[in-house]
């Protein structure tokens, strides 16, 4: 008798699957079935910019493999096996390129891969630059992901970039610095990315789209924190002391619009919105947050200024980080109030935009 009772509670549970919650898109056998192609001009555009990085790290990885010898890996760390991770990364690239292109092929607007410039001299400050790359390339998907009109395609992009991900916490692996110095990745807006990703196309074939989003005039930070330590070996983790502290005055130099940027063969030059006001602030792109802190010392003629690096700790909380790793600077005319789904609204604010090595 007791048998047949389980048996009983057995079956009723059975046959009390649950449905889904109410509210899911996309999750009812009666939703369209997913077509995996942009909907929208500015899903098309978001995937040209997508391509665009896909190729830069494929040939990336080639590069670094190809230029430096054996000995030059060993002596920097890099064994036989690390080798073939970077390797392994250039397949995945392969794998990437190919997905965006076939979604890209619906537009009509598919794109091959360009030739390229780098500015290493060792396999250091190589990785350094991958991790470099990697950050930014992954950012710029985050930052569209959530605007795109096709779910599908974003699905897709999703599970690509979760790899590049882990590709760039292994380039600062393999650099020998501390691999994740943020509790959160920041978005960037493709604007961003692409300001940041052109200046390395050299030449690309005459059939590729061209990219609709602006390039912004490059920022440097002259006195950056060093970001390429030879003497420490790689790791899977190092306790490398924060090197850009809270107040520390940052020299700010940017470039005039206007100017010419990336492959010749498609025209680009650097942009920025005309009605902009002057240069007030400096805007430090990290985590979940755009922290501002004022200009001193600006002059609108060799276009360069000051500011402080701001004591930050993410929530407020004693542990929470700070602005450390490779964040991104803007210099704009405003305190824009943004969050992480509205932050390209900060992109016609934008008088130069840079990467900030804050320290790994």
């Amino acid at each position: 008798m007791i048998s047949k009772i389980l048996s009983a509670g057995l079956l009723a549970s059975a046959l009390a699957y649950p449905s889904p919650p109410s509210g899911g898109v996309g999750v009812s056998p009666n939703d369209p079935a997913p077509v995996y192609s942009p909907e929208t001009d500015f899903d098309t555009e978001s995937l040209v910019v997508g391509v665009n990085q896909e190729w830069l790290e494929l040939d990336l990885f080639h590069n670094m493999l190809a230029t430096f010898s054996e000995e030059e890996f060993d002596a920097a760390g890099i064994n036989a096996e690390q080798r073939y991770y970077i390797q392994e990364m250039a397949e995945q690239e392969v794998g990437h390129a190919i997905l965006i292109n076939n979604m890209l092929a619906g537009a009509g607007k598919t794109s091959q891969q360009c030739q390229y410039k780098y500015p290493y001299k060792s396999v250091k400050e190589a990785l350094s630059f991958a991790e470099f790359v990697t950050r930014f390339g992954e950012a710029g998907v985050y930052g569209f992901l959530p605007h795109l009109k096709n779910r599908a395609v974003a699905q897709n992009l999703l599970q690509s970039i979760t790899t590049e991900a882990k590709q760039e916490v292994a380039m600062a692996q393999m650099e020998g610095y501390f691999p994740q110095p943020y509790w959160f990745n920041m978005g960037l807006t493709q604007a961003m990315t692409w300001s940041l990703m052109v200046p390395f196309l050299d030449h690309c074939p005459e059939s590729n789209p061209k990219v609709a989003f602006p390039a912004f005039p490059l920022l440097d930070v002259t006195n950056a924190a060093k970001t390429v330590d030879e003497s420490i070996p790689s790791g899977v983790s190092n306790n490398y002391t924060h090197v850009a502290q809270p107040g520390r005055q940052l020299d700010l130099k940017w470039a005039a619009p206007g100017q010419d940027v990336g492959p010749p063969e498609q025209g680009y030059k650097t942009d920025k919105n005309p009605d902009l006001g002057d240069p007030a602030y400096a805007a430090f792109i990290h985590q979940l947050n755009v922290t501002y802190t004022p200009l001193e010392n600006v002059n609108t003629e060799e276009l360069t200024a000051t500011t402080i690096h701001p004591d930050f700790k993410m929530f407020n909380e004693p542990n929470g980080m700070g602005i450390n790793g490779t964040v991104f600077l803007a210099i704009v005319d405003e305190e824009v109030p943004v969050t992480p789904y509205n932050f390209s609204l900060l992109n016609d604010h934008i008088h130069a935009f840079g990467p900030y090595f804050a320290g790994i």
